[in-house]
C-alpha cells in the first residue's frame, strides 16, 4: 500500500462521523481522495506517475458520477461545483459561506444537513476553513498536523460573559463587521439571492475547472510567427485523389441505399417498373464497386460503403468513411465560399458600370464583346469561349466602347450597327 492508499484524514471514511450513512462517508472520502489526486498530478515526478494519478482520479469520478442512485450523483456534482467556486473565486465563496452559516445558525434559512455538510467539506479540503469536520484523528499528528481538532480553534473563555465573547471570524474583524451577528443578519430574500448567484457562478466556472493541462504554457514557448504561421504545404495532388475516392464511395453508398429504399417499397403496385429500376441500380452498383477498387480504394472501404448504403443510409446523412466524408464536406464548404466570394467580386467590379451617369445611354454589350473576343483570344479555347458567350442571352448591362487603336474592332462595330439599322 502506497502513501496515497492510506485512508488518512479527509480520505478516511471514518473521518465523517456526522454523515447520515456509510455510503455518504465513503463518497466524501472518495471525493477528498479525488481532489488530492487532481492537486498532486501536475507536480508528479514522471509522466507515468501523472497519468496514474489522473487515471485513479477518473475512476473515482466515474464511480460516483454514474452511480445508480441519483442522490449520490447529485452530491458528487455538488461537491465539484462548490470546490470549483472556492478555487476560482475564493473571496466570493467565503463571503457567501459566511452569510449562509449565519443565517442557518439563527434558523432564518432552513438548509438541508446533507447540503450543509457538502459546503463544509468543500471549504475544508480546499484549505479555507478555520477548523475541521469532527471525525477520525487517526495518524493525524504524523501525516496531517493541520487536521488536529484543536487547530484554528480557541478555548472557550471562562472569565467573561457570553455577551462579551467576540465570535467574529478574522475576516469579519478585518472588514469591521459588528460584534453582534444578529445586527448584520441578511434577510431570507437576500440569502436566497446569494445562493442563486452562487449556483450560477459555480455553473459558469465548472466548465473551466480542472482544464489547465499546461497546453497554453507550452504554446507560449513558441514565437507568434511560428504559432500562427499558415500551412504552406501543397496538397493539390492529395486533394484530387481524396476527392475522387470520396466521390467513388459516395456513388457506391448512394446506389446501395437507393436500391434498398426501392426494394423496401415494393407493395404490388407498379412493381414491374420498380423491378426494372432495381435491375439498373444493381448493375450500376456493381460497376461503381469495380471503379472504386480500380482507383485504389481498399476492399474494406468499398464493402463498408456498400453495407452502409444497404442499411438505407445515404452518404449525405452519414458517410461510410468518416475521414473522407469530412474532407469532402470541407472541400464543399471551401468551393461554396470561393463561389460566393467570386460573385461578390463580380458585383463590385460591375458596380461602376451600372451606376454611371444617367445622361449617358446604357446599351447591351454582350454580343459586341463576344464578337470582339476572337480578336483578343487565340486558339481553340478562345473560339469555344466566344461561341458560348454568343449563345448566352444578354443579361449583363453595361457601357462599352471599342479601343481606338484596334481597327478590326471598329469594323466589327460598324457592321453590327448596319445590321441593327436594317
Amino acid at each position: 500500500m502506497t502513501a496515497l492508499d492510506e485512508p488518512l484524514g479527509f480520505t478516511n471514511p471514518d473521518y465523517y462521523r456526522d454523515a447520515a450513512s456509510p455510503t455518504e462517508r465513503q463518497l466524501r472520502a472518495d471525493f477528498a481522495r479525488y481532489y488530492q489526486l487532481r492537486e498532486i498530478a501536475p507536480s508528479a515526478a514522471t509522466a507515468e506517475a501523472r497519468a496514474e494519478f489522473n487515471s485513479r482520479a477518473d475512476e473515482l469520478a466515474i464511480r460516483w458520477a454514474r452511480h445508480e442512485t441519483e442522490h449520490w450523483r447529485g452530491t458528487w456534482a455538488g461537491l465539484q461545483r462548490v470546490v470549483a467556486g472556492w478555487r476560482t473565486q475564493p473571496e466570493i465563496a467565503r463571503r457567501n459561506y459566511d452569510q449562509i452559516a449565519r443565517a442557518r445558525a439563527t434558523g432564518e434559512v432552513a438548509i438541508d444537513d446533507d447540503i450543509w455538510r457538502t459546503l463544509q467539506q468543500a471549504r475544508l479540503i480546499t484549505g479555507h476553513g478555520t477548523g475541521t469536520i469532527t471525525g477520525s484523528t487517526q495518524d493525524a499528528a504524523r501525516r496531517y498536523p493541520y487536521l488536529q481538532p484543536n487547530m484554528g480553534t480557541t478555548l472557550a473563555p471562562t472569565t467573561r460573559a457570553d455577551t462579551d465573547i467576540d465570535r467574529r471570524t478574522a475576516v469579519e474583524r478585518t472588514l469591521g463587521a459588528p460584534r453582534n451577528p444578529a445586527v448584520a443578519l441578511p434577510s431570507l430574500a437576500k440569502v436566497d439571492a446569494v445562493i442563486a448567484d452562487t449556483d450560477e457562478l459555480l455553473e459558469t466556472e465548472e466548465a473551466a475547472a480542472d482544464l489547465d493541462d499546461g497546453r497554453d504554457a507550452r504554446k507560449m514557448l513558441l514565437p507568434r510567427a511560428v504559432r500562427d504561421a499558415p500551412i504552406s504545404a501543397d496538397y493539390s495532388d492529395t486533394e484530387t485523389w481524396q476527392r475522387r475516392h470520396a466521390d467513388a464511395l459516395r456513388e457506391v453508398q448512394d446506389l446501395a441505399a437507393e436500391h434498398s429504399t426501392i426494394a423496401d417499397g415494393l407493395n404490388g403496385v407498379d412493381d414491374q417498373a420498380r423491378i426494372a429500376r432495381l435491375d439498373r441500380l444493381r448493375a450500376g452498383l456493381s460497376a461503381a464497386r469495380r471503379d472504386a477498387l480500380a482507383i485504389g480504394l481498399t476492399d474494406a472501404q468499398v464493402h463498408t460503403a456498400y453495407t452502409t448504403g444497404r442499411d438505407g443510409t445515404y452518404w449525405a446523412t452519414q458517410p461510410s468513411d468518416p475521414q473522407l466524408g469530412r474532407i469532402a464536406q470541407l472541400l464543399e464548404h471551401r468551393d461554396l465560399a470561393r463561389a460566393a466570394a467570386e460573385a461578390y467580386r463580380n458585383q463590385l467590379t460591375s458596380a461602376p458600370a451600372t451606376t454611371a451617369d444617367p445622361a449617358i445611354p446604357v446599351t447591351h454589350g454582350s454580343r459586341v464583346e463576344a464578337a470582339d473576343a476572337p480578336m483578343r483570344g487565340d486558339g481553340t479555347g478562345a473560339a469555344i469561349s466566344t461561341a458560348v458567350d454568343v449563345a448566352l442571352p444578354d443579361t449583363d448591362l453595361g457601357e462599352w466602347s471599342p479601343p481606338d487603336t484596334d481597327p478590326a474592332a471598329k469594323e466589327v462595330v460598324s457592321r453590327i450597327d448596319r445590321e441593327v439599322s436594317l
